[in-house]
């Protein structure tokens, strides 16, 4: 008897995690970054996260020399580098990108 009641208190939350929407990484912009730096947030712990939640934009010179005026160390752009990069998103949502490359266009 415990083990039909143990499954069907199993069944609702099966069915409940079903329906949840999947997860969306929200990825980390260069300003946010900047701001976590000056904030006074331990270089390692933005790595992590932006491994995590990935970056929208391109590890460049310019962005380099801004975070190294925030005081991240150059280690902590190399490492910025091998994160995973999304297209940032507009206002709305829309991966402009994306939107491109899922209709079989390229832009």
């Amino acid at each position: 008897m415990n083990r039909l009641a143990g499954m069907l208190f199993a069944l609702p939350l099966a069915a409940g995690c079903a329906s949840q929407p999947a997860y969306e990484p929200n990825p980390y912009s260069a300003d946010q970054i900047v701001r976590l730096l000056r904030g006074a947030v331990a270089p390692e712990r933005i790595l992590y996260d932006a491994g995590r939640e990935c970056i929208s934009f391109r590890v460049t010179s310019d962005v380099q020399a801004l975070f190294a005026a925030a005081g991240a160390p150059a280690s902590f752009t190399d490492a910025l580098r091998s994160t995973c990069y999304r297209p940032p998103r507009d206002a709305a949502g829309y991966d402009a990108a994306g939107a491109g490359r899922a209709s079989g266009r390229r832009g």
